[in-house]
């Protein structure tokens, strides 16, 4: 009964993933993954608030992600005992939360939103 509940809550975090992160918006308007520019290269990132390329999409779920899995490894952390090897996952829980919050504020900085 135990991987039952853990399968169903991991398929719930990563619906509300895709669901935050604009995956819906994606398969319902079928955005392009870049935006040609006038001198031949491509942006990654929309200029305008409420539009979205699926590159955005792509890279707003790895953020999301990362910033859970941070999150949940330093939890784990709390719930056992402190040895060396768990503060070494401690830090890596650390290091992926502040990634995915650092990832998650740039892009809303180039979006224009900070």
């Amino acid at each position: 009964m135990k991987p039952l509940k853990s399968m169903i809550l991991t398929g719930i975090i990563l619906f509300c993933i895709f669901v935050i992160s604009g995956g819906v918006y994606s398969f319902v308007n079928n955005p392009p993954s870049v935006i040609p520019l006038e001198n031949g290269g491509y942006m990654m990132i929309h200029p305008y608030f409420f539009e979205q390329t699926l590159s955005e999409t792509i890279l707003s779920m790895i953020c999301y992600i990362a910033t859970f899995a941070g999150l949940l490894i330093c939890y784990k952390f709390m719930l056992r005992g402190h040895s060396t090897q768990t503060l070494k996952r401690f830090y890596l829980g650390l290091l992926l939360f502040f990634a995915g919050i650092s990832g998650s504020t740039l892009l809303l900085f180039l979006k224009g939103v900070l």
